[in-house]
C-alpha cells in the first residue's frame, strides 16, 4: 500500500516559535499554536500535537493489520495498542 504522505516519525516542539509537529528531518509539518508567548497553550493542544504526530504510526499501523491476511485478533489488539501508546492514549 502506497502513501503520499511524509514517512514518520513526526516529533512534537513546544518552543519560542510555538507548537509545532515536526518531520524527523526538522521541517514543519503543522504549526499548532505560534503565539510568541505560548501562554495560549494547553494540555488538550499538546495531546492533539501527540495524535498529529503519532500519524505515521498510526497509519502503519492500520496498514498491517488491513494488509496481513493471517493476523489474529490478538495481534491486531497489539498492533493498535502499540500505535496508541505513541499518543499517549494507551
Amino acid at each position: 500500500m502506497r502513501t503520499k504522505s511524509s514517512p514518520g516519525p513526526w516529533s512534537v516542539s513546544d518552543d519560542q516559535w510555538g507548537l509545532n509537529v515536526l518531520k524527523s528531518n526538522g521541517h514543519l509539518v503543522v504549526a499548532l499554536d505560534q503565539s510568541p508567548d505560548n501562554n495560549n497553550i494547553t494540555a488538550k493542544d499538546r495531546a492533539n500535537a501527540q495524535l498529529i504526530a503519532a500519524a505515521p504510526q498510526l497509519r502503519d499501523a492500520l496498514i498491517a493489520i488491513l494488509t496481513d491476511k493471517n493476523i489474529n485478533l490478538s495481534d491486531a489488539k497489539r498492533i493498535a495498542a502499540s500505535a496508541l501508546h505513541v499518543t499517549g492514549d494507551a
